[in-house]
């Protein structure tokens, strides 16, 4: 058996649920051995791996978020969304049944907000 190619591939694991897969492929001249050039293959792909970790290391622990940050003279926003809480907080404590409170939380604009859906989760099931 004549081989005149080799391959090598590698999958590394980086961090929570992110891999890395490297690969390579050569052609071999009729001199060439393929167990030592495979071995070649296995130790270029390691030193790309390791280049790929050094440049995550500047990165650990680096958050990238896009983030406007709000101006500081918006009390006056603030007020009013507090106050707006407020009243969709009222409603929702005179409802008896979560799907009541969740159907009447759907149509505001507190319908991902956690405390409110705290409260709604709090509500017994209409079935139970």
């Amino acid at each position: 058996m004549k081989i005149d190619r080799i391959q090598y591939q590698r999958v590394f694991a980086i961090g929570n649920y992110v891999t890395e897969r490297i690969g390579l492929e050569a052609s071999l001249d009729p001199n060439d051995n393929p167990q030592t050039e495979l071995e070649h293959l296995k130790i270029v792909v390691n030193e790309l791996h390791s280049a790929t970790i050094a440049t995550l290391e500047e990165f650990r622990g680096t958050k990238v978020r896009d983030v406007v940050e709000e101006p500081a003279g918006n009390s006056k926003k603030d007020e009013a969304i507090a106050k707006l809480y407020v009243a969709v907080e009222k409603k929702l404590n005179k409802f008896k049944f979560r799907e009541e409170a969740q159907a009447y939380l759907d149509t505001t604009e507190f319908k991902v907000y956690v405390p409110a859906r705290q409260i709604v989760n709090s509500l017994p099931l209409k079935n139970k």
